[in-house]
């Protein structure tokens, strides 16, 4: 990811999450326990909430694993597809800021 982000033109400085990056140079601002990253919280919130209601349209009583993953995957596309209020990007969706690729609508709808 952080070279993804460089790519873009982008220097990770500081990352807001769980877990040790300080060995690639990236200081880490985390959370103690039960404390919460609004943002972070919003994000994994709607996912899922996205993901139940792909999961409600399908015929499958146990889903397979593969397909959970594509659900999450999904689900994050359709999120960073569109502008976010208030975000750095002004008019441009964090797809477009990273991959400098727009969502095709006659390949992806």
């Amino acid at each position: 990811m952080t070279q993804l982000y460089c790519q873009a033109g982008f220097r990770i400085t500081q990352a807001l999450m769980d877990g040790e990056l300080t060995e690639i140079g990236i200081a880490l601002n985390t959370t103690a326990r039960n404390e919460h990253v609004g943002d972070i919280e919003w994000y994994k919130c709607t996912i899922k909430e996205q993901m139940q209601a792909v999961y409600n349209t399908l015929p499958y009583k146990n889903m397979p694993p593969r397909l959970i993953i594509e659900m999450a995957k999904h689900a994050v596309f359709w999120l960073n597809a569109f502008p976010q209020n208030n975000g750095i990007g002004g008019p441009r969706s964090p797809r477009v800021i990273i991959t400098s690729s727009k969502v095709d609508y006659a390949k992806h709808c």
